[in-house]
């Protein structure tokens, strides 16, 4: 993970994840249940780092060891893809507890000190919380293709690019904007000031991903029909 400059991290994961997925797919197309067993090898891996006293931080939020969960649990999620289709009332019910349990992770430092035991188990409740609703999104409702709706795609069209590129830009939009517009000390000023930045953001996005991740793509294969 240190080779990996900024949010470069993320390739690595991936490409680790490449590695296993053979075996991962053979697992899914016999048993997708017993997918779980990934999942408990890395809490596993994960709890014997932090008793290590390892920086658990680092393994669980930039390595593979920590990203296998969503991973995991996205294959599953495909699989029993019929379980989230309109389950509404599942949607809502996780969304309020993933943020329930993110806002005491908050309230007990972040993944700071002492409350850094939470990386232990904060990969897997994610996992749980990603797949289940974007399953639920994914099978439960049909998009216009109206101008908004096309924003939107392209903000998830980008967003891979400028998230790789917006730690060249981030910290000096909010000290610039700081120190010659106004205070950011207002979660709503700052709120609004992001998706103002996200927007200037969008033209980075294209360009990167026009220049250095949309090539490579001409060799990818249709792994869905």
């Amino acid at each position: 993970m240190g080779l990996s400059p900024n949010g470069g991290w993320s390739i690595t994961v991936e490409a680790h994840f490449y590695v296993i997925l053979p075996f991962l797919l053979i697992i899914a197309e016999k048993r997708p249940s017993a997918l779980i067993g990934f999942v408990l090898a890395a809490i596993s891996i994960r709890l014997a780092i932090y008793l290590s006293g390892l920086d658990i931080q680092q393994f669980a939020y930039g390595t593979i060891v920590g990203r296998i969960d969503q991973f995991v649990f996205g294959i599953i999620a495909f699989k029993y893809k019929r379980i989230f289709k309109g389950n509404h009332g599942l949607a809502i019910s996780v969304m309020a507890i993933f943020f329930a349990i993110y806002y005491l992770f908050d309230l007990q430092g972040g993944g700071k000190d002492g409350s850094k035991v939470w990386w232990i188990l904060l990969p897997t409740i994610e996992g749980i919380a990603y797949c289940t609703l974007i399953a639920w999104y994914d099978n439960s409702f049909s998009h216009s293709l109206g101008p908004v709706s096309r924003l939107i795609g392209k903000m998830g069209e980008y967003s891979y690019s400028i998230y790789l590129t917006h730690f060249f830009f981030v910290f000096q939009m909010a000290q610039f904007i700081a120190a010659h517009v106004m205070a950011l000390d207002n979660f709503y000023v700052a709120m609004a000031w992001s998706a103002i930045s996200f927007m200037l953001m969008m033209p980075i996005g294209y360009i990167s991903m026009k220049l250095i991740e949309e090539p490579p793509r001409r060799f990818r294969k249709k792994y869905v029909v």
